[in-house]
């Protein structure tokens, strides 16, 4: 009596586990191409928006710390009594904008 060998996961045939080589037709080689095409300009754009994210939140700890030096600028002249030295940043127009308005939604 013969037996019908089991299959299992590993027998099953998908894209996934398919190597695309020698043996593999032109059309699918092409399709391969354009897949890799659109993946790599989705990384480009992962990339630029990930520097766009850097960029502002370096312009924020700029802005952040120059509020910082202020407030301790006005601190220590409040305790000395003298008025805000010259060279201390002021709070730029955009810091002012930003805590007063809470959230901005775009569309």
């Amino acid at each position: 009596m013969r037996t019908v060998p089991l299959k299992g996961a590993t027998n099953v045939r998908s894209i996934a586990n398919i190597r695309i080589g020698h043996d593999a037709s032109a059309w699918s080689k092409y399709f391969r191409l354009g897949n890799l095409a659109f993946e790599r300009e989705r990384r480009d754009l992962d990339i630029r928006a990930a520097m766009e994210r850097a960029g502002d939140s370096e312009r924020r700890v700029a802005e952040i710390e120059a509020e910082e030096a202020l407030l301790l600028a006005s601190i220590e002249a409040a305790k000395t009594g003298s008025p805000l030295p010259a060279n201390i940043p002021r709070r730029t127009e955009a810091s002012r904008r930003r805590g007063s308005a809470g959230f901005v939604l775009r569309y």
